[in-house]
């Protein structure tokens, strides 16, 4: 982590200076520059980071002039004393506002916890149906529970009287030596003859 020491009287903004080789793709041109840079005495307090992916150098605490002097001189040179060697390069200069930035940082938290605010009021209310309807479940369950054990209770108690119906209809079938059309017939006069 860097610390900026910002006195009141200076903007509080960091500059940074990007130094990119358009046409050459070479690494190597890339470690050359930054080797240069890092034995020019003015720039000793610069902080130089190496983005290899991109080719370019990313320098922190130096002013764009600077930079552009120190490269200037790197062009001048290698493309006269080497053989013409093409320096096609860059130089961008990114300031941040550290206000301005401080800001659109606090805007974004903001955003973010009323998300976070949001996502929670739907958490807990998804919660409290979902208790609701378990709730209704469980009462449910309960009901159905009863009613089974009610309607458990009520053919045991039927098959029961099938089972008192069957034996009693058994023991008379027993009792009765007489065939069951001669007592059917009897059963029968006795009703015509009382009639």
């Amino acid at each position: 982590m860097h610390v900026f020491n910002i006195e009141q009287d200076q903007p509080h903004v960091k500059s940074t200076i990007y130094v990119k080789l358009r046409r050459n793709k070479d690494k190597g041109a890339l470690i050359y520059i930054r080797k240069h840079l890092r034995h020019q005495s003015h720039l000793c307090n610069v902080k130089i980071e190496t983005d290899y992916d991109n080719l370019e150098l990313i320098l922190t605490g130096a002013s764009k002039e600077d930079i552009e002097t120190v490269m200037t001189g790197i062009a001048r040179g290698m493309g006269k004393g080497h053989g013409g060697f093409d320096w096609d390069y860059e130089v961008r200069e990114d300031v941040l506002d550290f206000e301005t930035e401080l800001r659109r940082l606090e805007s974004e938290l903001s955003k973010k916890e009323d998300k976070i605010e949001y996502i929670r009021k739907k958490v807990l209310k998804a919660e409290k149906s979902w208790k609701k309807r378990n709730k209704f479940l469980e009462k449910r369950t309960k009901t159905l529970q009863f009613q089974n054990m009610r309607d458990l209770e009520a053919i045991k108690n039927d098959r029961e009287i099938i089972k008192s119906l069957q034996d009693t209809n058994m023991e008379l079938h027993e009792k009765s030596e007489e065939p069951l059309f001669k007592m059917i017939g009897k059963r029968f006069s006795k009703l015509l003859g009382n009639s």
